[in-house]
């Protein structure tokens, strides 16, 4: 169980990460800020993150292409959520990332990038 924890626990952190950067480059977006400056003043602060490095140039492009799938993002974060729940504590962001996924999932964009979270919080975007 420790490997497979180690993974569960890396992924929905990473998971949580990418729904806290979706947002703040969705939010900066809808306030007309400049995205490749706003990515370049995150990564120079306590917003700096792998996932800023790995994905922030890809929500802010619409580039999706698939490294590793929102489904399976969805599915990581329920498994997380479960371990959670079995160790009796509270998981909001988790949860909250692992419903952004399973909208993802439903409106037929599973497939793609887990940086497709971005379409669900970029206010010009289809699945807003």
């Amino acid at each position: 169980m420790r490997g497979a924890g180690v993974c569960v626990v890396q992924r929905v952190s990473g998971g949580g990460a990418g729904s806290i950067c979706s947002l703040g480059l969705g939010l900066g977006a809808a306030l007309g800020l400049d995205l490749t400056m706003l990515r370049d003043i995150f990564a120079q602060t306590g917003a700096a993150s792998r996932v800023l490095e790995t994905d922030g140039e890809d929500m802010q492009n619409r580039a999706h292409d698939c490294y590793f799938s929102a489904v399976h993002a969805a599915k990581d974060s329920g498994i997380a959520l479960s371990l959670a729940k079995a160790a009796g504590v509270t998981a909001p962001l988790a949860q909250a990332t692992y419903d952004q996924y399973q909208r993802l999932v439903a409106l037929g964009k599973g497939e793609l990038d887990k940086s497709a979270i971005s379409e669900l919080t970029f206010k010009d975007r289809s699945s807003h």
